[in-house]
């Protein structure tokens, strides 16, 4: 047990000289940046942006899809391929909610 304690105090002085002096910067938290020297995090929300602007436009389409077949069913009759595109919906909206809530 006092060889155990021993070895992280010897340990310690090895750890602190790791961390950066008081007042300077951590290298490490430096914003990454991608090779064509934009910033990562800048590209990533560019991209999602983008991703939920596609993907609007497909749940749009579907929604003007079941809306026609719901106009076009009886009352109480329903076609298999309206919920399959209920479903599609749902999914769509649950990646943009949660690209959404990423930042």
């Amino acid at each position: 047990m006092k060889r155990r304690a021993l070895i992280m105090l010897a340990a310690l002085p090895a750890l602190a000289s790791q961390l950066p002096p008081p007042g300077f910067p951590d290298p490490r938290d430096r914003p990454k940046r991608l090779p064509d020297g934009r910033l990562q995090n800048e590209a990533i929300l560019r991209d999602d942006y983008e991703r939920n602007l596609r993907e609007l436009e497909q749940m749009e389409e579907l929604l003007k899809g079941i809306d026609e077949a719901l106009e076009k069913a009886a009352p109480g009759k329903v076609n298999r391929e309206v919920f399959k595109d209920l479903e599609e919906v749902e999914k769509l909206s649950k990646r943009i909610h949660s690209r959404m809530r990423r930042f």
